[in-house]
């Protein structure tokens, strides 16, 4: 007889939104690059939950707040991705150490997004209606053009690639897209903002002159946009054919003309370009010590704030000498959900996705 356990409730509801984005929108096997996410999600789990709840904890100590703690891991859908993780149990963490990190995840979670912090409504609020009307008011836009508008389009796409390569996959390290926000004259705002982009210390072949930038874009109605927990969107129409006005900001100062702009632009696709020759004859092992080092990366202002050497154990990259154990358990991981699965209606499946994640966090597996 299986044990009884007596579940949180924030958990499994950060659960059920999960398993219900697994089911009705993942839309099929998880992606592949450079490998698949659940097997780079392996490697997470036999480090980053116990690295993180070590920290919350002297976080916490030290009196940082709840708030501050919560910018020091960039965006929510950053935050986001650690449910994932309970693909696999969490190393070195008992079943209360694990539900007590993902119960501070959540909490953090709540200090950022202003509505649904699983984004069920298809929205991802971050700011206030106040905070979104000064934007519109103070923000430089560009002059619209056809052709900026497909620059733009084109520039955004770049930058989606670049945050893929730069974080092994792993988008959201980087990015943060929000809204849709409606504006009191009936238009709507989407704004799509980069960060993390200059981690030198772990690729060499960075060089962009910038750390993070903001694209704004204003559009003439509600374009149906839809956007997860995940920070994946998806929209009904066109949004280069239904944008108004486009403004871009480098480092928090706005940009001022288009020729400026398509200067932003070149460097960023200097840079894909770049990292792409770089990692053409990667190998697994190589991935996996990209892979710690940009979580260690991410963990820079914690780390620095506490004092601690940010760099990562060097027992850590070990590792990477057990990719083939990262394979086999991945592959263990995807044969039983979808074992568990086959056949059912949606509620049903739902419920049982939702039942193997708690069976890693709870140990009952």
């Amino acid at each position: 007889m299986a044990p009884k356990v007596s579940y949180s409730k924030k958990v499994v509801e950060a659960y059920k939104a999960l398993s219900n984005f697994a089911v009705l929108g993942g839309k099929g096997m998880p992606p592949h690059y450079p490998f698949s996410v659940i097997e780079t999600n392996w490697y997470y789990s036999q480090f980053l939950p116990r690295e993180l709840l070590q920290l919350f904890d002297k976080l916490a100590k030290k009196g940082v707040s709840t708030e501050k703690m919560a910018k020091l891991f960039w965006g929510p859908s950053t935050l986001s991705h650690m449910f994932w993780i309970a693909d696999f149990p969490f190393k070195g963490l008992t079943a209360k150490q694990s539900e007590a990190f993902i119960e501070k995840t959540i909490e953090l979670i709540s200090t950022q997004r202003e509505k649904d912090i699983f984004c069920r409504d298809s929205k991802n609020i971050l700011l206030s209606s106040k905070e979104v009307e000064k934007i519109r008011n103070d923000a430089s836009f560009v002059p619209i053009t056809e052709r900026l508008v497909e620059s733009v389009e084109r520039f955004n796409i770049t930058m989606w690639h670049y945050c893929i390569l730069i974080q092994i996959g792993h988008r959201a390290y980087s990015q943060e897209f929000h809204g849709l926000y409606k504006l009191k004259s009936g238009e709507t705002v989407f704004i799509r903002d980069f960060f993390n982009l200059k981690p030198a210390e772990v690729w060499d072949f960075v060089n962009l002159p910038f750390e993070k930038l903001r694209v704004i874009e204003v559009y003439k109605k509600d374009v149906g946009l839809k956007i997860n927990m995940f920070n994946l969107y998806t929209s009904s129409v066109s949004l280069a054919k239904n944008t108004v006005e486009i403004a871009l900001s480098v480092n928090d100062k706005y940009v001022k003309d288009k020729k400026q702009l398509f200067t932003i632009y070149g460097e960023c696709e200097k840079a894909l370009k770049a990292g792409n020759k770089v990692v053409a004859g990667f190998t697994k092992p190589d991935w996996i010590k990209k892979i710690i080092g940009m979580r260690y990366h991410w963990l820079k202002p914690t780390k620095e704030l506490l004092g601690e050497d940010r760099k990562p154990p060097k027992s850590l990259y070990n590792l990477a000498n057990k990719t083939k154990l990262a394979e086999r358990e991945s592959m263990h991981w995807v044969k039983n959900m979808q074992a568990a699965v086959m056949n059912l209606p949606p509620d049903k499946a739902i419920k049982k996705v939702t039942q193997l994640f708690l069976n890693n966090i709870y140990q009952l597996c």
